[in-house]
């Protein structure tokens, strides 16, 4: 695991928040999915800042289960924006 890692998780959490934003917090807030992805969004924020604060690269291989619970939090993500999408498609 390298600096490049990290670089991409900022840019993909960024493009998340860019795209919550644009698309109006308030205007979708009615849908229980929108509240919840863009609380696990700011969580893996978050958490990944923690990870890469706390810990070194060989050390997290040896606590693999913190990286799980991020890649875990990840796949909750893209189901809660799978199925919010299909809630305001029209």
């Amino acid at each position: 695991m390298n600096r490049t890692h990290i670089y991409v998780g900022i840019v993909a959490v960024a493009i998340i928040l860019l795209h919550i934003s644009m698309m109006g917090f308030p205007r979708h807030n009615h849908i229980l999915f929108f509240p919840a992805l863009l609380a696990l969004v700011i969580w893996q924020g978050l958490f990944g800042l923690f990870l890469t604060w706390r810990y070194s690269p060989n050390e997290l291989k040896k606590f693999s289960h913190v990286v799980h619970a991020q890649f875990i939090t990840g796949i909750a993500i893209g189901v809660f924006a799978f199925f919010g999408h299909l809630l305001i498609d029209d």
